[in-house]
């Protein structure tokens, strides 16, 4: 579980020598990579369900291993609630396809309260 300033942008070596800012997602994704895992997924309460790739890369596959994984996609995402987490994280755990992370961002969920009030969120949105 990661808390804090989640949004913030990080130090990210993209290559020998060449240092950039990317979100924590990417920085995420690249780390995995780094470590053996050839798909990285990304839900989102709000949004649904999406693949993380480095910078540069395609996330072609990781979307086809998410339909494998019972999901419909259309535009790179598949939407999904409460329930179609549970039921993927069924599939994704029993899963003997290529080794593969879940990131779960629950950002938005705890942002709502400050939604519903009407307060600026432009401070924890990226460009």
């Amino acid at each position: 579980m990661l808390s804090g300033n989640v949004r913030d942008l990080q130090a990210a070596e993209i290559s020998p020598g060449i240092v950039t800012a990317q979100s924590l997602q990417q920085c995420l994704a690249s780390t995995f990579r780094s470590f053996g895992y050839a798909h990285i997924f990304l839900y989102e309460p709000i949004v649904g369900f999406s693949c993380l790739g480095g910078v540069g890369e395609s996330t072609g596959p990781s979307e086809t291993a998410l339909q494998q994984l019972g999901l419909v996609l259309a535009n790179g995402r598949a939407a999904g609630g409460i329930d179609v987490l549970s039921s993927f994280i069924d599939n994704f755990v029993g899963s003997e396809a290529e080794p593969a992370a879940l990131v779960i961002d629950l950002r938005p969920v705890a942002l709502r309260p400050y939604l519903s009030i009407g307060l600026p969120l432009s401070e924890h949105v990226l460009p």
